[in-house]
């Protein structure tokens, strides 16, 4: 599926477009998003994500950037289900990086509860995750849409989803 939107409400105007694959004989699943938000006064941001997995070994991957002055990006990959399996997420942004190890059991309590500092290398119930996860991220915004006129509005995107 291809699913594009465009909204333009008062000094806000934002383009997205999103790619979903789902492939019933392997259970592989693929989500490809990117949008732009984009405002009146010159400011904007926009956002990449990635999302890999299998919906039978519940195993994922997870790639998230946004290209702005803080330049913040998450990846991720571990199992959304499972007992005794984990998430590891990665957090690279101007404050440095930081890791953090989350059961696939985990509760909204559980989640409230956790220490937001993270670690500097990926916790021991989680190392095994790190080789892992996404890591080839551009931190110039050349995986993003950093323009309106990076989407033609015409029901088609000249945005091309590639990352892997």
């Amino acid at each position: 599926m291809l699913m594009g939107w465009y909204a333009d409400e008062g000094t806000q105007t934002t383009p997205s477009v999103t790619q979903l694959e789902y492939d019933t004989t392997t259970n592989d699943i693929k989500l490809n998003n990117a949008y732009l938000v984009n405002y009146s006064d010159s400011s904007s941001y926009n956002v990449r994500i990635y999302i890999r997995g299998n919906t039978a070994s519940h195993l994922f991957s997870l790639k998230l950037f946004k290209y702005s002055a803080s330049i913040p990006s998450i990846s991720g990959y571990g199992y959304s289900e499972g007992t005794g399996k984990y998430y590891l997420f990665k957090v690279v942004d101007t404050e440095g990086t930081k890791y953090f190890c989350i059961p696939s059991d985990a509760t909204e309590d559980s989640l409230k509860a956790m220490n937001d500092a993270g670690d500097a290398t990926p916790p021991a119930l989680c190392a095994d995750l790190a080789t892992g996860l996404p890591t080839n991220y551009n931190i110039d915004g050349s995986e993003s849409p950093t323009t309106i006129s990076k989407f033609t509005g015409t029901g088609s995107s000249k945005i091309e989803l590639t990352w892997h």
